[in-house]
């Protein structure tokens, strides 16, 4: 693999890194924040509806997503891998940014969710930015397509 490629690689390895640090950010907010208050039944009100069972189901899917996608980045360099990843990660982005679309059109302003929700939009952009270049950079044949670790 070129040094180009390793640089693309490694973005979008850092790009899901910096998700899933935020990720895990905007979940524990809401419990230190409301523990601070010791509001702790309305911090049990307030997960019941959101995340919910359902949306505890969905976090623990893409928490896991996150790592074996951060995995499979490192561990396989074929074209159609490529595209994939780039895929994922575009679908995690805006998995991301249309729940936060939801919650602004429900009435929620600016908060410390509206920060960390910011930051996982700008991270998963460059990552996603950084898959495409990967896997560009195989469709252009400047490295082997097949190459494997």
């Amino acid at each position: 693999m070129s040094e180009r490629e390793r640089f693309y690689q490694g973005l979008v390895v850092q790009g899901w890194s910096g998700m899933l640090v935020l990720l895990l950010a905007m979940f524990i907010t809401d419990l230190v924040e409301y523990a601070m208050r010791g509001e702790y039944r309305e911090l049990s009100h307030l997960l019941a509806a959101d995340p919910g069972v359902a949306g505890l189901w969905v976090l623990t899917a893409l928490i896991c997503l996150n790592v074996v996608a951060q995995m499979a980045v490192r561990a396989v360099h074929r074209r159609g891998c490529r595209r994939r990843v780039f895929g994922f990660t575009l679908a995690y982005v805006l998995f991301f940014a249309i729940h936060q679309a939801v919650h602004l059109a429900g009435g929620d302003g600016f908060d410390l969710h509206f920060l960390l929700d910011l930051a996982h939009h700008v991270v998963g952009l460059w990552a996603c930015w950084a898959a495409w270049r990967w896997v560009r950079l195989a469709d252009t044949g400047t490295a082997p397509a097949a190459a494997t670790a």
